[in-house]
């Protein structure tokens, strides 16, 4: 969870997946009807029918249509009090978190509940709770399921005990380095001499054996390198089943300044019977970035992952004129998963500007580089 995620939810309506509280729950001290109150709401969320984790902001006013309100909260819940109160009240024990977060200057509590089995309820009558009633989040409400609704659950659970569990972040391929659902890099923005300025190689006796745009060639080569930076992803099995024909989807919207590049250039040729150097080749199931229309598209093939096992990608290259943080919706497919899974992911560049080069510092610096 992090602070530009909370800012987007701001702006959604309460529904299945998200709730604003204005206060903190009653706890310490509080009653056992009181206490009801944060156990039915993390209830109803996990037995919601949704594909996506839900959110339970608290020290937030609810703004319908428009961006809601951060008030804050001044007192924290203990996560273990928390956990043990919600947990030894129920049938089986509910997956949920309790974190803090500041944002816009505010601290706020956020409770996260991931799709799991379900049904879930109360053994025994607790508070405002009756036992064995499932109580289920619809849209920005919460009722009691009926036996239909209950039976359909228990034939979902079934269901998805069948399905692979499956996790994506970011990751270095090279270090096999593991880097979670948020990546910050750095592009570089350098200040060239105009390549207009730049001098041309001539030929000598009248045969052309050196590439005449050399310098303007390595300044456009210069610039892309030094905009873009690797980027990799990681797909991990962690259920105990095998995805079969895993496949990676990503679309991110062009309306922001970040770029992506399926290679990183290469130097230019110094001479003309030196032309492969440019060239780059394809690999297969690697993972490529295309552009369409008005968006950017990333796709990958992992092949079939086998349970608790993990699949890296190759290496894409990403980077952006203007620092910018921008929320990637990520979707997994397999042939054994009956929608894909949908990840959020996170990306920010920071964007950095180097001092101008004049004419001659740039052709000393390339004419360094190329005799090393």
């Amino acid at each position: 969870m992090t602070s530009d995620f909370v800012h987007e939810l701001l702006y959604e309506d309460e529904s299945a997946t998200l709730d604003f509280k204005r206060d903190q729950y009653a706890f310490v001290g509080a009653t056992d009807e009181q206490k009801s109150e944060i156990v039915k709401d993390i209830l109803a969320f996990a037995n919601a029918w949704r594909r996506t984790t839900a959110y339970i902001l608290i020290g937030v006013d609810e703004v319908k249509g428009g961006k809601s309100q951060v008030l804050g909260v001044g007192d924290h819940l203990d996560e273990a009090s928390l956990q043990q109160l919600v947990n030894s009240k129920t049938n089986r024990p509910i997956e949920f978190s309790y974190k803090t977060i500041v944002h816009e200057g505010r601290s706020l509590g956020v409770i996260s509940v991931p799709v799991q089995e379900r049904p879930i309820f109360v053994n025994k009558d607790f508070g405002k709770l009756r036992a064995n009633f499932v109580y289920v989040r619809r849209g920005s409400s919460t009722a009691i399921a009926d036996p239909d609704e209950v039976s359909r659950m228990g034939a979902a659970a079934v269901a998805d005990v069948l399905a692979p569990i499956i996790d994506l972040q970011f990751g270095d391929p090279d270090k096999r380095k593991l880097l979670g659902g948020s990546l910050e890099v750095e592009s570089f923005i350098l200040s060239l001499p105009e390549k207009s300025l730049l001098p041309q190689l001539s030929s000598q006796w009248g045969l052309s054996f050196f590439n005449s745009e050399y310098y303007r060639e390595y300044a456009d080569y210069l610039e892309q390198y030094a905009l873009l930076q690797p980027l990799g992803f990681v797909l991990s099995n962690i259920g105990s089943t095998l995805a079969a024909n895993a496949r990676l989807e990503i679309e991110c919207n062009k309306n922001t300044s970040l770029v992506f590049s399926t290679f990183r250039p290469h130097p230019p040729a110094y001479e003309t019977y030196n032309s492969l150097t440019n060239l780059n080749f394809a690999v297969r199931d690697q993972l490529h970035a295309e552009e369409y229309g008005d968006h950017w598209s990333l796709t990958a093939g992992f092949g079939s992952v086998q349970p608790k096992a993990r699949e890296w990608t190759g290496k894409i290259y990403v980077g952006a004129r203007d620092t910018v943080s921008v929320h990637l919706a990520a979707r997994i497919y397999a042939d054994n998963l009956q929608s894909p899974v949908e990840v959020p992911l996170a990306i920010s560049v920071k964007s950095s500007s180097s001092r101008t080069l004049s004419v001659v510092e740039f052709v000393d610096y390339v004419d360094k580089q190329r005799k090393r």
